[in-house]
């Protein structure tokens, strides 16, 4: 597996000479509320309250970089290196930040990155995420890993090169994990382990709600699937309703038939019918248009579509399927 950035991510803490960011240079702009991270723990080394707790991202144009800023209740604090840690000079941060940016309509991947767990609704399959953390590898050639990281006051910002965005941005989501150098993709899983709430005792530290190991996220956490923050304006200004989005009847079909992973939609639109092929992604919707989860489509009938649910089971019975384009590639394997 191969890196389409630098795998050598380097970090260090200091002070940044951008406190405030040019508004003719931003590409994005997602505010999220304050206490709302999933973490309850006690009082531990390193760990306060507000520490995964993201408040704002911001991705602007730099000159000849992209930079990816991540604001938080509380000041980063470094992860202390363990006993044996083969590069102790090495300084990683508690939080790591994903941004998941979707660019290009009815194309991308629904699963996220590993470690993480969860997967995107598929009208807002992302083309490319921007990693501030230790390097990922995934295969598909879409992974950023920020090429520096620097801490100033409660801010976390990574460098990234111009191509890492390479087009407008339709949609975007960021989320915040615990870094782990050791785990699947150098984030912390959520399980029974020793020690304090850093290493995820489950004993004294705990997520509210079921679901993936995501402690903070700019959209609302549906089970194993995260909803995104619509961007509408040309500088990036996230869509705050929370009403859902209104769908176009000749992209979406009623369920007909849902159980045991299986979704049958029908009957679906001639024309979306003659459009759709194999490997084509389809987010379901619950009775409000609120997205359960995402299904991929496996054999095609004249008026009817059968899909299969792509991770956990939808937490409640969907209704609609919305399919995020008739040109998709084929879904990753869950």
């Amino acid at each position: 597996m191969a890196l389409t950035a630098t795998s050598a991510t380097s970090c260090a803490t200091g002070h940044s000479h951008h406190d405030d960011v040019d508004a003719s240079e931003v590409l994005l702009d997602l505010h999220d509320p304050a206490g709302d991270v999933r973490l309850r723990h006690p009082a531990a080394p390193g760990v306060e309250k507000g520490t995964f707790d993201l408040r704002r991202v911001v991705v602007q144009r730099q000159g000849d970089h992209i930079e990816v800023t991540a604001t938080f209740s509380a000041p980063p604090r470094p992860l202390s290196p363990l006993p044996d840690d083969v590069d102790r000079n090495r300084t990683w941060l508690l939080p790591t930040v994903d941004v998941y940016l979707d660019l290009v309509a009815g194309k991308g991947d629904a699963k996220a990155l590993p470690g993480r767990a969860f997967f995107l609704p598929a009208d807002a399959a992302w083309d490319t995420a921007l990693v501030l953390g230790p390097g990922v590898e995934t295969p598909g050639g879409a992974v950023w890993n920020a090429e520096h990281l620097v801490t100033s006051g409660r801010t976390l910002r990574g460098r990234f090169p111009l191509d890492a965005v390479p087009g407008e941005i339709r949609t975007a989501l960021a989320v915040v994990l615990a870094t782990s150098t050791r785990a699947t993709g150098q984030v912390r899983p959520v399980g029974i382990l020793k020690g304090d709430c850093s290493t995820w005792d489950d004993d004294r530290c705990q997520l509210d709600g079921k679901g993936p190991p995501v402690l903070d996220a700019t959209g609302p956490i549906v089970g194993d699937v995260i909803s995104v923050t619509r961007v509408l304006r040309v500088m990036g200004e996230p869509d705050v309703s929370s009403e859902p989005a209104p769908v176009s009847q000749a992209a979406s079909a009623p369920v007909a038939f849902y159980g045991s992973g299986l979704v049958v939609a029908s009957p679906v639109p001639d024309a979306l019918a003659r459009s759709l092929k194999l490997g084509v992604l389809g987010t379901l919707q619950d009775a409000e248009g609120r997205a359960v989860g995402t299904a991929v489509v496996e054999s095609l009938a004249s008026t009817a579509v059968s899909m299969r649910v792509i991770g956990a089971a939808p937490p409640l019975a969907p209704v609609t399927v919305v399919f995020g384009g008739a040109d998709t590639r084929a879904a990753p394997a869950p």
